[in-house]
């Protein structure tokens, strides 16, 4: 829930949430807004990417990065090591070539379904399709 403040001329907005992770409060303020109309707008945006992202700033992740870390804090240990392998080609050779520089929050059902699509329209077969899709 926000709260706002005149602070001089400017107005300011505060949001008070907990970190999903660490359940710790976490405080976020902007100020620098016109009119409290303005901040509100801004705190309801601000609002609505804390809801709709993986993290904090999750949602301005590249795809690629998100999937390296995948790949180092999910897979690597957790796996046998021709898994791992596996995975990590299917990133390299298949996902990021197709994806390239995209942001993680820009992946849609669609997109993705587009990216399958491709797959089978270069000539892999069903289940290399799947095992791409597994990881």
């Amino acid at each position: 829930m926000a709260s706002f403040r005149k602070r001089g001329t400017t107005w300011q907005y505060r949001i008070k949430h907990k970190d999903p992770l660490t359940q710790e409060p976490i405080e976020i303020s902007k100020s620098g807004f016109k009119t409290k109309k303005e901040a509100q707008i801004a705190a309801r945006q601000e609002e609505q990417r804390l809801i709709g992202d993986l993290e904090i700033n999750g949602g301005e992740t590249l795809l690629k990065h998100y999937l390296k870390e995948w790949l180092a804090q999910y897979k690597q240990g957790n796996v046998r090591k021709n898994t791992y392998i596996l995975h990590e080609r299917n990133v390299n050779t298949k996902i990021l070539p197709y994806f390239k520089e995209i942001k993680l929050k820009d992946i849609k059902p669609l997109r993705y379904q587009k990216f399958i699509n491709y797959l089978a329209d270069q000539g892999y077969s069903k289940r290399t399709i799947e095992i791409i899709h597994g990881t």
